[in-house]
């Protein structure tokens, strides 16, 4: 549980872009509450348990998407940990209690399905923490 003097708060943000396949997997770009340090890569020796995950379709979205988190290794392997339905014009959100820890050395992909229409955008959001 989030505990202000044991933690820092994160926001990831990407865009998850339509069609699926490699060429459209988004890697998040997160930075630290209160500083300019901005991060992929869970830093060594650290965690970033997410809290919350906001998604909201851009709009060029005419259709319902699957939306993929994953933690991916530097070696390229990827586990799947959320997976949500977003339908045009429809905000999804999730506020986890406890969240889901990301290890060091590892960074969190979005992706979509291989649905049509191919080039449809969501904006990916994400709020956590990292020990101090």
């Amino acid at each position: 549980m989030y505990d202000e003097s044991k933690h820092v708060q994160a926001e990831g943000n990407a865009v998850a872009v339509s069609g699926g396949g490699v060429g459209s997997v988004a890697t998040l770009q997160w930075l630290r509450a209160g500083s300019s340090v901005v991060f992929s890569q869970v830093p060594h020796g650290k965690t970033l348990t997410i809290t919350d995950v906001v998604l909201n379709p851009q709009r060029d979205v005419t259709a319902v998407h699957t939306i993929n988190l994953a933690e991916q290794t530097p070696n390229g392997g990827s586990r799947l940990f959320f997976q949500f339905m977003v339908a045009p014009s429809a905000t999804q959100q999730a506020h986890f209690l406890t969240g889901h820890v990301i290890e060091a050395g590892k960074e969190v992909v979005t992706f979509t399905d291989g649905n049509l229409p191919f080039g449809e955008h969501i904006s990916v959001s994400l709020n956590g923490y990292l020990p101090k």
